[in-house]
């Protein structure tokens, strides 16, 4: 590959925002590993349980997820014996915790306080000047619509 994709590939924020969220999954994923469950998993459970009965497009819309990913997800977490899948009639689906993912969440509380603490350790350093440079792109580019609409 020549230097000029390279070089194109490194500045584009899109690209630098993937390889950073890749290191955390895998981090989170890493760190999670002991309790069974993956840090996806965790989040669907979390959101399902402060929210029980929530319906699979509510799920979709509070994860920012589309409704083929928060259905493959919730039906992955029903085979695990985690999650309940309700019909609520009229094509809607309710949501509820098993007993069982109430102590996986209690399990991983622990290692979800180790992942965070050790989440900067898990972030290559040109990852993390990469994501600084883009947020101050960002709030430069903020500051300039600001001004643009005064």
């Amino acid at each position: 590959m020549s230097k000029f994709y390279l070089d194109l590939m490194a500045a584009c924020h899109c690209n630098s925002i993937k390889v950073i969220q890749r290191y955390v999954t895998n981090h989170y994923n890493r760190t999670l590993a002991p309790v069974g469950l993956t840090a996806t998993q965790l989040t669907f459970l979390l959101a399902i349980g402060s929210n029980p009965g929530l319906s699979m497009s509510e799920l979709s819309s509070l994860l920012e997820l589309d409704l083929s990913a928060s259905l493959r997800g919730a039906e992955a977490l029903e085979k695990k014996g985690l999650v309940k899948i309700i019909s609520g009639g009229q094509r809607r689906r309710e949501l509820f915790l098993e007993e069982k993912a109430v102590r996986k969440i209690d399990e991983a509380q622990v290692f979800l306080d180790i992942a965070e603490s050790s989440l900067p350790k898990a972030i290559p350093e040109q990852s993390k000047k990469n994501l600084a440079c883009l947020l101050e792109v960002i709030n430069r580019k903020e500051e300039e619509i600001e001004k643009i609409a005064t």
